[in-house]
């Protein structure tokens, strides 16, 4: 079979047991699955063919009844008859053993059928073998890893001790904004700043390089300014580049970014201020974003578009054990300007990636490992939609470098380090439950074989309490 035949499949949680029901008793279904391990490896079809062709027997004699049984399995598996599928499956596989195609759809079946653990050990069978190489094989097991539903346990440390004591010392904070062909919009963000309820320590504008007329825009508006601020304008770097300069030349002990397109609310910097002298432990954070449109109405879309995306995963934060696992569904601070950081916790982990798309949740995925993040509730962002951002460029190149973010992040994360954050987004300190979230968002690619064995072993039996 090749890749498109197995993702013309449709793989659907709903709608299961109904089909599996119809198709097959859950013991008819059940009674296959002792023939998960010996018999897929078996090596008798690797003798030269009998009919004297010099090759081998599963590559001549032996292919064509294997290929017709799994055909028609695969049609069996389209028309959602899944216990049906699984018998004729199974015959593929006794005619080929080593017809790594059926045995992935075989696991996929046992999944759709709602067999959920003995769809796992199948895929765990394939995990040594060529099936794993397949296209769909880690996507199709992630479903399947997903559908467990493993609870979450808290690690036995807490992120952080509940704070019994707060600091009267004010925190310094500086703003720091990088600016590239935001003419239309770079003097309400500074005006954003200047009209704080409490004034930013100082405020470090970087012109990266435009070509418009934001150099100008920035000067003029510079006259307005109601605290100490400063204003470079150079050749273009990146926006990465750009906001690392910037905070090197910061003096707060908290750094605050802000979009150049973007907004502060009125009280952006005293409710930040507040939140870190009522828990003097974080070291980073962000708040709550609405999105606005070109002209700074209010965009309250939570349907369909890019503002639906933005509400509902800040939306689902408070479903998730820790702040961290919720950013791994998505970019839960939501920009760059909606976050804040302790200076030194920059410097830990060495600023911002050189993502063109991505290096705010990459900072946010970097930074989860060291400390769990404060997701306050208030609205303090007001995070500006419209053609000019830098995200709407190309959504294929925004997406492959996500992944590519993701699979570098997740390699690291599972890489053996202890993480200082107690509840650091990773197996060691989420165990099987990490893993099905991975498979949940399609990341399971990405995790060690050894680390996803481990997670793929059958949960522990519960006694019920008396």
């Amino acid at each position: 079979m090749d890749g498109a035949a197995a993702e013309a499949i449709p793989i659907f949680a709903g709608s299961i047991a109904v089909a599996s029901a119809r198709d097959m008793p859950l013991s008819g279904a059940s009674a296959l699955l002792p023939r998960l391990t010996g018999d897929i490896t078996g090596s008798s079809r690797n003798r030269l063919c009998d009919c004297g062709s010099g090759r081998r027997f599963k590559h001549c004699c032996g292919i064509g009844p294997a290929s017709a049984a799994r055909d028609r399995a695969l049609q069996l598996h389209r028309e959602w008859a899944f216990g049906r599928a699984l018998l004729v499956y199974d015959e593929a596989l006794r005619g080929n053993p080593e017809d790594w195609d059926a045995a992935h759809m075989r696991a996929t079946a046992l999944y759709q059928a709602g067999l959920t653990e003995q769809a796992i050990a199948a895929f765990a069978a394939l995990l040594d073998s060529p099936a794993r190489a397949l296209p769909g094989f880690m996507t199709n097991l992630g479903l399947a890893l997903a559908a467990r539903g493993s609870p979450w346990r808290t690690p036995t440390a807490v992120a952080r001790a509940a704070a019994d004591h707060t600091t009267e010392t004010i925190p310094t904070i500086t703003v720091v904004m990088p600016v590239y062909n935001h003419a239309p919009y770079v003097a309400a963000a500074m005006r954003s700043v200047f009209a704080q309820t409490q004034l930013a320590d100082e405020f470090i504008i970087i012109d990266d390089g435009s070509t418009d007329d934001s150099v100008a825009v920035v000067r003029a508006t510079l006259a307005e300014a109601t605290c100490p601020t400063r204003f470079i304008a150079r050749e273009n770097r990146g926006a990465h580049a750009t906001l690392n300069q910037a905070v090197g030349l910061a003096r707060g002990q908290w750094i605050q970014p802000l979009n150049s397109d973007d907004l502060f609310t009125p009280d952006r910097l005293a409710v930040v201020a507040r939140a870190i002298m009522m828990s003097p432990e974080i070291e980073w954070g962000f708040a709550r974003a609405e999105c606005i449109d070109a002209g700074g109405a209010t965009i309250d879309e939570r349907r369909v578009g890019k503002s639906a995306e933005v509400y509902r995963v800040q939306d689902t934060i408070s479903s998730w054990p820790s702040a961290g696992l919720a950013l791994l569904t998505g970019n839960a601070s939501v920009s760059t300007g909606n976050l804040f950081f302790r200076r030194a916790l920059f410097h830990e982990l060495g600023g911002f990636a050189a993502l063109r798309y991505n290096h705010d949740w990459d900072f946010c995925l970097r930074a989860s490992l060291c400390s769990e993040p404060i997701a306050m509730p208030e609205t303090l962002y007001r995070y500006r939609l419209h053609n000019g951002n830098t995200i709407s460029e190309s959504a294929t190149a925004a997406q492959r470098e996500c992944d590519e973010m993701m699979a570098q992040w997740l390699r690291e994360t599972e890489s053996g380090r202890s993480w200082r954050n107690p509840l650091a987004p990773c197996s060691n300190r989420w165990g099987a439950a990490f893993a099905e979230l991975l498979g949940a968002v399609n990341l399971l690619h990405a995790l060690p074989v050894d680390r996803l064995r481990a997670c793929l072993a059958p949960p522990p039996l519960t006694t019920p309490a008396a």
